[in-house]
Order: structure tokens, then sequence, then C-alpha cells
């Protein structure tokens, strides 16, 4: 116990001690916060790289679509289920 007194007794441990207490605690940019901020960059990045596969798949797609006509077809026919005006369009929906 008197080893705790003699502690609490320096000044300069004392401040240090309640400096890092509060900045671990009390402060608004605490450990927790930290802690999650950077979780949440993380999911963000990894979005951010899904999103940049995903622009690259639309742009390889619509390079495909003008530069080839039964590409466009195709987009239309599956996507958007249009057809020509003497044809007949079955949808099939597969059940899980």
């Amino acid at each position: 116990m008197k080893k705790v007194f003699n502690f609490f007794k320096n000044r300069y441990l004392l401040t240090i001690a309640l400096f890092v207490v509060y900045n671990l605690f009390i402060n608004n940019i605490d450990i927790p916060f930290i802690i999650s901020s950077r979780w949440e960059l993380h999911k963000l990045r990894d979005q951010a790289l899904q999103l940049e596969k995903d622009n690259q798949r639309a742009k390889e797609q619509l390079q495909a679509i003008n530069s080839k006509s039964f590409e466009l077809e195709k987009l239309a026919r599956e996507e958007y289920f249009m057809k020509k005006p003497n044809e007949d369009v079955y949808v099939f929906k597969i059940k899980n």
C-alpha cells in the first residue's frame, strides 16, 4: 500500500497517469473510437475495390456493346426481355 501511496506522491508520475487515462478513456477520440474507425476504413476500402471491379466490368461490357451489334441485342433480350414484333418471350423463374 505504501508503494501505491508513494506513486501518487510523485506529481510527474501522477500527471502522466492522468494523461494516459484521459486519452485512453475520457477523450472524444479514445481507443474504442480508433478501433471502430479503422474497422470502418477497412470495410470502405474493400467496398471501393469491389466498385472498381464492377466499374471495369461495366466498361468492358459497354465496349463490347458498342463494337458488336449482336452483343446489344443479347443484352436487350436477356436483361430487358425485349423481343422482335413476331416473337414470343418465355421467362422461367428458378426456385431455390
